[in-house]
């Protein structure tokens, strides 16, 4: 009698058998997708790194992947968007003493 392996043996035996960028491609692709970003980044740059034929590929254009980047060009325009509020708010601001 032979007993089934568990489903943790099998996933063990098939990361086993990835290659490590592989590997290093589908932790990436998890991190991304319960939200840890910054650790999902990082393992994409180790992968360019290692492997660029590898990252031009599967990992450039990887949807999960990419959507960790969309948060952070979102960021980067956000206070140009905000600067003609500041600005206006600034004039206001300096009416309002002139008023007094």
């Amino acid at each position: 009698m032979t007993s089934e392996p568990t489903a943790p043996e099998v996933a063990k035996n098939q990361d086993a058998k990835q290659p490590p960028t592989e590997q290093l491609y589908q932790q990436a692709r998890q991190q991304a997708s319960t939200g840890r970003c910054a650790e999902a980044l990082t393992l994409s740059r180790k992968i360019a790194k290692v492997d660029p034929e590898f990252y031009k590929k599967r990992v450039a254009g990887d949807p999960t992947l990419n959507a960790c980047n969309a948060p952070r060009s979102k960021l980067k325009a956000a206070p140009a968007a905000r600067a003609p509020a500041d600005e206006q708010q600034q004039q206001q601001q300096g009416s309002d003493k002139s008023a007094k």
